[in-house]
């Protein structure tokens, strides 16, 4: 695919990332957080895979994507599997009701998603620099 669908995955991903940021203000709203940094690290993920040419699926496991993208992060970046597992989990709270897409623990806690926008962060940030070159 070509560079322009690259750039559009990366500010789509600027974009959740922004306004994760911006969701995680007084008061926050932990939920609706974790899914834009889900959403973030998703098109990232994507955006990853696009470059080097792998079929792009249509999912939001970020489990499935980050195995399918590991060997494009040359040690340079830990894909946490635990912080890849809950973000997945919790993306269905938004979209689904009560009961699914929780976390073992019920809502995401502020504590919590504040360790997910910095894992989001760092893996945008990875990725761009990446998708630069």
């Amino acid at each position: 695919m070509s560079g322009d669908v690259i750039q559009q995955w990366l500010i789509l991903a600027r974009q959740d990332l922004d306004a994760a940021e911006r969701l995680l203000q007084n008061p926050p709203l932990p939920s609706v957080v974790a899914v834009h940094c889900q959403q973030c690290v998703e098109k990232c993920l994507k955006a990853l895979l696009e470059h080097h040419q792998i079929h792009v699926p249509r999912t939001h496991d970020l489990v499935h994507l980050a195995r399918l993208s590991y060997q494009f992060f040359k040690d340079n970046l830990e894909l946490d599997p635990d912080i890849l597992t809950a973000l997945s989990t919790v993306y269905l709270d938004c979209r689904y009701p009560s009961g699914h897409g929780l976390l073992p623990s019920g809502q995401p806690s502020v504590m919590e998603v504040i360790q997910f926008y910095a894992f989001s962060e760092r893996v945008f940030i990875y990725c761009s620099e990446q998708l630069s070159q």
